[in-house]
């Protein structure tokens, strides 16, 4: 799934290299555990080298894993139980915003001793509505009319939009789960 590639690089390796130059100075350096073992293995060496820091992989299964404080305890991550609403839609967004409450927490720890149990209450309360993105997964309903008839229910028409940016296979892949998702919920909705 390569974008970018005439400013990143034409491999997955050799994008992880240039994007891991972000690790410089870093307090901390986060991956998301879906990257391939090679591609996890050039971040881990950005990490060490731009940092001096090891690097902390944020694992899927902490989006769906119920045994959340077993996690917790093992590895020090945050956790994002299934049952936590997300304000943007898809599957693929828990382990964006599981990486986002890690990478927060780590900034916030800086400033202040945090207890991980009232973060994640925070975060998990937050979650479902600070997030929006237009055009990501976006389902739009349009109500529209005839003939300016208010009281014939049959002159009126409901036109259903559902909008993503994808522009990538793996991205794309995403956007029809998370399509054929709405179809189901509507279909069982019914």
């Amino acid at each position: 799934d390569l974008d970018h590639t005439r400013v990143l690089g034409s491999t997955l390796e050799e994008i992880a290299k240039e994007k891991g130059g972000i690790y410089k100075n870093a307090d901390a350096c986060f991956a998301i555990g879906t990257n391939t073992s090679s591609v996890l293995t050039v971040l881990r060496e950005c990490a060490k080298t731009e940092a001096s820091k090891d690097l902390v992989v944020v694992d899927c299964n902490d989006c769906d894993d119920d045994d959340v404080q077993r996690r917790r305890h093992q590895r020090r991550q945050l956790t994002l139980p299934k049952n936590v609403p997300l304000g943007l839609a898809g599957s693929h967004q828990r382990i964006n915003a599981l990486l986002a409450m890690n990478l927060c927490r780590a900034a916030s720890m800086k400033q202040a001793d945090l207890d991980d149990n009232a973060y994640e209450t925070y975060c998990y309360k937050t979650l479902s509505a600070a997030s929006y993105f237009p055009g990501r997964c976006q389902h739009v309903s349009i109500d529209s009319k005839k003939d300016d008839d208010d009281e014939c229910p049959s002159t009126r028409t409901t036109m259903n939009l559902y909008l993503d940016g994808a522009h990538t296979p793996i991205s794309l892949k995403a956007t029809v789960a998370w399509y054929k998702q709405q179809q189901q919920q509507q279909h069982n909705d019914l």
